[in-house]
């Protein structure tokens, strides 16, 4: 298959080096009106140019002093506490006004191509037919186990690429997705019950499905002392004898249910090619998929797939401090977007014919 020049930027690792250079002198002036931090004469990284010998040094010092230390560690806290407060008073209203996602983060996104967004377009109608939330689309097409009415969703960091355009073959869209419930017991200890904590992932089709194809991992992996390493996140399947197809794939009966609206449309995905990347993927990863029309619906728990994980766009958010060093820092926020963007088309070509 031949790569598009978008998938070929990136295997390069080529950038627009005017948007960079611009991005550079945004990130200068960034720091510029940013507040000082008290630590900034502290570098870790001097530490790591030490000779091995006065690391050595260094660190059994450390160790001496721990036991004196160590009590004195809520006071510690308190006191940088402190420090960082008294230290933001010196904002300026400028940084106060400064819009950090649309001027730092997303041109950094597009350095590869200006396709690509940081909006997402997860819309419920592609998994169900009823204009619900999307949450609750997650658990009708039983990607994840029900959940509360009144439970919390948090989106961490999105990013799509020409979504809109369902004939271009790069075109997808992720986010980090969270959905957990939190309450407070009758002695008022809190507690969370997290029913999804992982990454979203759609992808367009090159065929349409009549109804709907679902494919879920089934099992949990079990540690070398026989308890459970994963959990099921999905909502769970009754009369799974009469609804569950048969694959007639033993070790692929083992790891994933399948329920489809027509057995027929999930053969059509099901190619014995197809069940083996499966069950490679399974080997680390606890993944579902919901094909519905041209549109594949992917989640993968507890952290995502290789690079393409919740926060693998980078912070949005405006840091407290920013970076001595811009170029190292532009450079260092670019090689993240790579490696997920690289990650995000490893599974697209793996999963999505």
């Amino acid at each position: 298959m031949e790569l598009s020049s978008f998938r070929r930027r990136l295997l390069n690792g080529e950038v627009h080096l005017k948007r960079r250079e611009e991005l550079i002198k945004e990130y200068e002036y960034f720091k510029s009106i940013s507040p000082h931090s008290p630590f900034e004469k502290i570098r870790l990284s001097r530490f790591g140019k030490l000779p091995p010998d006065k690391k050595a040094v260094y660190f059994m010092v450390f160790l001496l002093l721990m036991p004196i230390w160590l009590p004195l560690f809520p006071v510690t806290i308190i006191v940088l506490c402190l420090i960082i407060a008294f230290s933001r008073r010196d904002e300026s209203q400028e940084y106060k006004d400064y819009n950090y996602m649309k001027k730092i983060a997303e041109p950094a996104l597009r350095l590869f191509d200006e396709g690509l967004s940081m909006q997402s377009f997860h819309d419920s109608d592609d998994l169900v037919d009823t204009g619900v939330y999307y949450s609750q689309a997650l658990v009708d097409a039983y990607l994840i186990m029900p959940t509360r009415k009144n439970s919390t969703y948090d989106y961490l960091s999105c990013g799509s690429y020409k979504w809109k355009d369902s004939l271009s073959p790069d075109s997808f869209d992720f986010c980090g997705y969270k959905v957990y419930y939190e309450w407070e017991d009758e002695d008022g200890d809190k507690h969370v019950e997290t029913y999804f904590d992982g990454c979203i992932y759609k992808f367009y089709t090159s065929f349409t499905i009549n109804g709907t194809v679902n494919i879920m991992s089934t099992t949990t992996k079990k540690t070398l002392l026989g308890g459970e390493k994963e959990k099921n996140y999905f909502k769970d399947i009754k009369d799974r004898k009469l609804v569950v197809i048969d694959t007639e794939n033993q070790a692929f009966a083992e790891q994933f249910d399948t329920i489809a609206t027509y057995d027929e449309e999930a053969y059509r995905y099901l190619t014995p090619s197809m069940i083996e990347n499966l069950l490679e993927i399974r080997k680390d990863y606890f993944i579902s998929i919901c094909i519905k029309g041209d549109v594949m619906t992917v989640t993968i728990a507890n952290g995502g797939y290789k690079n393409a994980t919740p926060n693998s766009f980078g912070d949005t958010t405006k840091p407290m401090y920013a970076s001595d060093d811009a170029v190292n820092e532009i450079d260092s926020r670019t090689e993240k977007i790579r490696a997920a963007l690289l990650s995000i088309y490893e599974l697209k070509d793996k999963i999505c014919p």
